[in-house]
């Protein structure tokens, strides 16, 4: 996290964060014709205490879809960008351990898989 603005807002996400039960059926039924990603220059403990906020709907909030984890609504999931740095050069893509939050040792280079967390790289398109 840096900057005061990210930890006000994650101090008050009610708030700070629109939260609308509409994304999760939104995000399923995009993922039903083609890739869905989420690229963010936030950090993972950022992104994933936004997100989980985002689709917690155990509140009484009416949703369509049974409750499941937030990461698994896309196909990839990067943090820390640095966009526009990502669309050009890039960065040296690592993965995140998302029990931990940490950056694993050393540069990923394997396939990308579904459900995990990088950060950094270099968007394959341009």
């Amino acid at each position: 996290l840096q900057g005061c603005l990210k930890e006000k807002t994650l101090e008050n996400l009610e708030k700070y964060v629109v939260k609308d039960p509409r994304v999760p059926l939104l995000l399923s039924r995009m993922k039903e014709v083609g890739k869905v990603f989420l690229a963010t220059n936030s950090d993972y403990t950022y992104t994933d205490a936004i997100m989980s906020y985002l689709f917690d709907f155990s509140s009484g909030d009416k949703v369509s879809l049974s409750p499941r984890p937030w990461r698994s609504y896309f196909d990839l999931i990067v943090v820390d960008t640095r966009k526009p740095l990502f669309f050009a050069e890039g960065t040296v893509l690592r993965q995140v351990d998302t029990d931990t939050g940490k950056l694993r040792i050393g540069t990923y280079t394997g396939p990308l898989q579904h459900c995990a967390v990088y950060s950094g790289g270099k968007c394959p398109a341009g």
